[in-house]
């Protein structure tokens, strides 16, 4: 968990939610990070999730995918 915007962020491998006062909510945010739920950071206005499925961030309000999982594995498997 870490605080971000004014609220809580939570994650595992299978969610990301945000708890503002005593609710607990599914956090609004892209299918493309939802699937890179599993660990939070934050520092310098920055919010960082990664996990099995890949990797994003949001910075002044705008979410930026680093990688996903698939894209690396089909990379991965093209022939040299």
């Amino acid at each position: 968990m870490v605080w971000y915007e004014g609220k809580v962020w939570c994650t595992s491998d299978y969610g990301l939610w945000t708890i503002e006062g005593e609710t607990l909510t599914e956090a609004d945010v892209p299918s493309g990070v939802k699937v890179c739920s599993g660990n939070l950071a934050t520092r310098d206005g920055v919010l960082l999730v990664a996990g099995y499925g890949g990797a994003a961030f949001k910075r002044d309000g705008e979410w930026t995918v680093i990688f996903h999982d698939h894209e690396l594995r089909e990379f991965a498997a093209k022939p040299k």
